[in-house]
């Protein structure tokens, strides 16, 4: 008999702006040996099929998703882009894939993270019921994280500084913050460690908790970092960005375990 294909995972991303994420997300797929398909608003076909689905980051949520109005347009503060020379990690490799992730999101994506996307909104609601539904497994980063959570039944922070006033959440694709991770869930086991340091790109959170989901690692802070299902399906949301961490081994990992619940399930 013939080798089974290689398990095709879908990557929903924006119209616009999702250029550079792509990038990577398809090079953590291909090492993790499946085979990346993006998905985006304008080129969506429900006859499509995908063995695994991955919910990248972007724009926010519309709130009316989850019951509330949006807050009044909040002015971006300028600043530092935490990007130092002496943050960047000694060894070779890892210093040109941070300097090359760091250039392409500057050069390929926005300037700007563009406002609530209705209509990415409406097709990503309904990858993630079809997920749920049918049992494929599903990994959320950033926005996708929250979705997933806000589907489930779960609210968010629009803004996290209107919720943890005197915490700095730094905006860096570098690994930065410390997070924990709860002993004996998923992620610590795919990530081999109950603590590690991350990346950050958001400035919203997880509020209440959507139904069937477990908080599974926090900052020190006490923002929600990562959420897994309570079922035996892959269900698992990250609130930073391991694609753009390809060069660490453990983030590596987590596309590694949604390729292989897709080839088991």
């Amino acid at each position: 008999m013939p080798d089974p294909l290689p398990p095709r995972i879908g990557v929903s991303t924006p119209t616009r702006g999702g250029l550079a994420p792509w990038i990577f997300f398809w090079l953590n797929i291909r090492l993790a040996g499946g085979i990346p398909d993006r998905i985006t608003p304008d080129n969506y076909n429900e006859q499509r099929e995908f063995d695994g689905i991955i919910i990248s980051g972007g724009a926010d949520i519309d709130p009316a998703l989850y019951g509330e109005e949006k807050l009044k347009e909040i002015f971006e503060k300028s600043g530092s882009t935490h990007f130092r020379l002496r943050d960047i990690p000694r060894k070779v490799f890892l210093s040109s894939v941070a300097v090359l992730t760091f250039g392409l999101r500057r050069i390929l994506g926005l300037k700007e993270v563009p406002g609530a996307d209705r209509k990415r909104d409406d097709l990503e609601v309904s990858l993630i019921n079809h997920a749920l539904e049918n049992e494929i497994p599903m990994l959320g980063i950033c926005r996708g994280m929250q979705l997933i959570n806000v589907v489930m039944g779960g609210s968010l922070h629009q803004e996290i500084a209107d919720v943890y006033e005197d915490v700095s959440n730094p905006k860096t694709v570098l690994p930065h913050k410390r997070i924990s991770i709860k002993s004996g869930s998923m992620l610590a086991d795919v990530l081999g460690k109950t603590s590690t340091y991350v990346n950050s790109l958001h400035h919203q959170s997880i509020n209440e908790v959507g139904q069937e989901l477990d908080v599974v690692a926090e900052c020190d802070a006490g923002i929600i970092q990562a959420v897994e299902g309570r079922k035996k399906r892959f269900l698992l949301g990250v609130q930073w960005h391991p694609e753009f961490l390809v060069q660490y081994g453990s983030q590596r990992r987590i596309f590694n375990a949604l390729v292989t619940a897709c080839t088991n399930k």
